[in-house]
């Protein structure tokens, strides 16, 4: 590819990226997101140069090379019952201590690094070298689910957690990969894909509810959390960092853990969560007026100060309420 059109694309996707992440008008959304799935349609090798430029390392390898080297499981190892995890994150320009926050939530839990696929231009400080990592756009989503399509089986639990921006699309959300949006629905067709016995989704962007109710049916054990429901902005902060840190038994547990076992499970959790954001959902005005005026395209958060939604908790009969 000649340096001209990938300097010409660098501009025109990071500007794209930025109109998108940071809440247009439906209609300008929409008309920009046709642009960039045009755009990656045409240029994949772009994609790869980007990702390969803000990986900082010398030793990149795309997130298709990386599940190419994974060793397939044997026969005894299909028969135990595994965790895997996929953290998505398509905020260029930020989410990143949510990213962090549940990565060490699971690394406490026990989830191994080699069964953990985040995808976030922003990685945790101490993640494991085993862990696939890459950005966020829909070929490395399909990558990774393409993967765990032939690894998943019905012994397993599977966990999806899903930060940064998401816009309405009808009765439905999109949520956003880097430069491109993903639809509910067509996420949900994704993972239906993936055969595990049981499913924990958490979302904490806007409009989160939509994406927590479109992945709650699928077949098996089903727990879908989100900070919000399907018609209102929101902080994810004050929702998921309280959320995961309880979880691996960090800042807060001791209240959140209701029946005093000194441990607290997912039901604790959310109910320590869910109190916490109604308390602060509503934006401190001087951390909204200080986060604005260093991210102006931020205009979602005046509405966050002035209207709130509760949590969403969606669960068949037979939830599981800990991550093993």
């Amino acid at each position: 590819m000649a340096k001209k059109s990938l300097l010409r694309s660098l501009g025109v996707s990071l500007g794209l990226t930025a109109s998108i992440l940071f809440g247009n008008s439906q209609a300008v959304y929409a008309q920009d997101a046709q642009k960039t799935k045009t755009e990656i349609a045409e240029n994949q090798e772009f994609l790869e140069y980007l990702e390969k430029s803000l990986s900082g390392s010398e030793h990149y390898q795309s997130v298709k090379d990386k599940l190419n080297d994974k060793t397939p499981l044997t026969k005894s190892e299909h028969q135990q019952r595994r965790r895997y995890a996929v953290i998505l994150n398509g905020d260029l320009l930020g989410h990143g201590d949510n990213v962090e926050e549940a990565y060490k939530t699971l690394n406490h839990s026990g989830f191994e690094d080699k069964n953990l696929f985040i995808l976030s231009r922003f990685l945790p400080e101490d993640i494991g070298k085993e862990s696939v990592t890459g950005m966020a756009y829909q070929t490395n989503l399909r990558e990774v689910f393409n993967y765990l399509e032939r690894t998943v089986d019905k012994n397993d639990l599977f966990v999806i957690y899903a930060t940064g921006h998401a816009e309405l699309n009808g009765d439905r959300a999109r949520l956003q990969l880097a430069f491109e949006p993903i639809d509910s629905a067509d996420f949900k067709k994704i993972v239906e894909k993936i055969k595990a016995q049981d499913y924990i989704f958490v979302t904490d962007t806007c409009y989160s509810g939509a994406i927590a109710k479109e992945l709650s049916d699928l077949e098996g054990n089903v727990l879908s959390i989100s900070s919000t429901d399907a018609e209102h902005v929101t902080y994810c902060k004050s929702f998921i960092v309280p959320f995961w840190r309880v979880l691996r038994n960090g800042e807060g547990a001791r209240e959140a853990d209701a029946n005093m076992n000194r441990k607290v499970d997912i039901g604790e959790a959310f109910n320590y969560a869910f109190k916490k954001h109604r308390e602060d959902d509503k934006l401190d005005k001087k951390e909204a007026e200080k986060i604005l005026k260093e991210h102006p395209e931020m205009e979602h958060l005046k509405k966050v100060r002035e209207e709130s939604a509760d949590a969403q908790f969606y669960c068949t009969k037979n939830w599981i309420n800990e991550l093993k």
